[in-house]
């Protein structure tokens, strides 16, 4: 079980004991202040991040954790240059405070689900991350249930890599 208790930190409990339930807690956005997106700059590089050639382009659900000083991991959702219409999770590295991008690749694959998406990572110490993700079912459902994932990973960071 993770637990760290701050005001501004997303906390996964772990099981309550309710059979398939989770308790997170620090999840919300606090009450709304529309002055706060008055001043919203548009970035003129559309799309931020390309998805990776071949198939279908449809990527979403950014999930951004700084990594480093200028250092970000970018865990997003979608099809990235895939023709299998389910969405995976795929992961891009910035080292530039978002000026350029490392290649991207598929992290968490669909497996036996149709789609895995909505991914939401924190840092947990040096090289492991958790993520909990939404996963459809591949029997033609749409209930869509919560996953968590603790990995530990090395991001690519260079081409020759």
């Amino acid at each position: 079980m993770f637990k760290r208790e701050e005001s501004n930190r997303f906390v996964w409990i772990g099981n309550n004991g309710a059979p398939n339930k989770i308790e997170i807690r620090n999840v919300g956005s606090g009450p709304f202040n529309p002055i706060a997106i008055s001043n919203w700059h548009y970035d003129s590089r559309y799309p931020l991040i390309q998805a990776n050639p071949g198939g279908n382009s449809n990527i979403y659900a950014p999930s951004i954790v700084k990594n480093g000083a200028t250092n970000w991991n970018i865990y997003f959702g979608g099809w990235d240059g895939t023709s299998s219409g389910h969405d995976e999770i795929s992961i891009v590295n910035t080292q530039d405070n978002f000026e350029t991008y490392k290649p991207h690749y598929t992290m968490i694959r669909h497996g036996d689900y149709d789609h895995v998406n909505n991914g939401s990572a924190i840092k947990v110490r040096n090289n492991a991350w958790l993520m909990l993700y939404t996963t459809v079912p591949n029997f033609g459902g749409t209930k869509y249930q919560l996953k968590s994932s603790l990995t530990t990973y090395r991001v690519q960071t260079s081409h020759s890599e």
